[in-house]
């Protein structure tokens, strides 16, 4: 038995605690003579004690062996056991994950016991032979012995299980209702509590970076006040990333071996991506470190590739074009560029295009032309067209209408586009 992974219901402010204990386990056990030989082709069957359930008819390996990894907790099990050659044997009082005695059978007719055959002995005390021949399995004192102990060890292990499990809850509840209420530094305090019980659970590494970027954010506000804040800041974006990496490698080992797994964790990966990218963004663009804008852009081009809805999908790949462009790299062109090829209709990339265009003197007409087409295009509401205007005037060029009408013919006639609210 194991601690099972906690996954976050992705609404980031109105969050659900999700129960961290395992549902099934497994059985497995052994079957061989009396001397010790396995018995291969062994048949094993396995009935709940309290509901009317069974597992079929299992067969053991070359080894004897049998195993069935579908148990469910809650309840107690017989085992029956039988073979060609040999009398049945049975045991009960069984649990998922806990040791089972081997089996040795007995030489005999090959009796296959049923469970009322087996619960009628049982019921009368086990004085008598179960029907056909059969009897309990029989155990010799040095495995009894083993079986003790190994049962001891489950249970102390299962005792620690779910007072860990009840302690990731309680800290997960604890550290989420801080993050509500805006107290990020105490919230990390609980979600570095979670980290300590089990460094494996990527829900608290998401956390950890999510509370990091908000408390980042706000010193970064701060620093316009309090220069002292910047750096402190900086820290914790940075530490922001490490901790969404963390995430984001937990989360893909845990689904790598299931693709449907990894299709319903989706929208976790896209969050965990997020909080790197977001965070690596304001690294890029407030300090002007550009491999770390780079990262973002690829985030968010990871984002839009996991996004469904084609507006967000467009929406990630203008915020990575935008952090390239505000940290003063190049390749922003390019990034705009790929955007308006995938939506010729999209305002927005214009007018960062066009200021995109306006980092070298040589593009400046290209630029003019861009941000005059995404005056065409956007809102008179929109408060950039003003600025695109003054731009344009500024620099006192004149945009190209050849140009333009080359652009307007790739939108499909230039019509009015809606574009989203000034980023900051």
């Amino acid at each position: 038995m194991k601690i099972k992974q906690i996954i976050p219901a992705l609404l980031l402010l109105a969050f659900s605690t999700v129960s961290a204990l395992a549902q099934v386990g497994r059985m497995e056990a052994e079957v061989t003579t009396v001397d010790g030989a396995p018995i291969a082709g062994a048949e094993v069957q396995i009935h709940r004690n309290d509901i009317k359930w069974s597992s079929g008819i299992l067969k053991t390996d070359k080894k004897g062996k049998f195993i069935h990894a579908g148990i469910q907790y809650g309840g107690t099990y017989t085992i029956i056991v039988g073979a060609d050659g040999f009398a049945p044997g049975y045991s009960t009082g069984h649990k998922p994950d806990q040791p089972i005695p081997v089996y040795k059978l007995a030489p005999g007719d090959g009796k296959r016991l049923t469970i009322d055959e087996v619960r009628a002995n049982m019921k009368s005390g086990g004085a008598a032979p179960a029907a056909g021949g059969g009897a309990p399995a029989k155990v010799d004192k040095k495995a009894e012995e083993e079986f003790n102990k190994k049962k001891a060890e489950v249970e102390n292990k299962n005792k620690k299980i779910e007072g860990d499990n009840k302690a990731m809850n309680d800290t997960l509840t604890a550290g989420k209702a801080l993050f509500n209420n805006k107290d990020y530094s105490g919230a990390l305090v609980e979600f570095e509590k979670g980290i300590a019980i089990d460094a494996e659970q990527n829900v608290f590494w998401y956390f950890k970076g999510l509370s990091l970027y908000n408390r980042g954010v706000g010193k970064l506000n701060d620093s316009l006040k309090d220069p002292a804040q910047r750096d402190p800041a900086k820290a914790d974006f940075t530490e922001a990333v490490s901790a969404a990496t963390k995430s984001i490698t937990l989360l893909d080992a845990s689904t790598a071996a299931d693709p449907a797994k990894a299709a319903a964790n989706k929208a976790n990966k896209s969050a965990y991506i997020k909080v790197r990218a977001d965070s690596s963004s304001l690294l890029g663009k407030r300090f002007s470190d550009k491999e770390m804008a780079e990262a973002a852009n690829k985030d968010y081009l990871a984002m839009a590739e996991l996004a469904d809805d084609p507006i967000q999908k467009k929406k990630n790949m203008f915020n990575g074009a935008e952090t390239l462009r505000d940290s003063g790299n190049p390749a922003a062109i390019a990034a705009y560029k790929a955007l308006i090829d995938l939506d010729p209709n999209y305002a927005e990339a214009y007018y960062g295009m066009g200021l995109a265009y306006f980092s070298d003197e040589k593009t400046f007409q290209d630029g003019a032309n861009y941000l005059q087409f995404f005056i065409d295009k956007a809102p008179a509401s929109d408060p950039r067209v003003a600025e695109a205007k003054g731009v344009i005037e500024q620099m006192k060029l004149k945009p190209s209408k050849d140009a333009i009408n080359v652009m307007k013919k790739d939108a499909g006639g230039g019509g009015k586009a809606t574009t989203g609210k000034k980023k900051n």
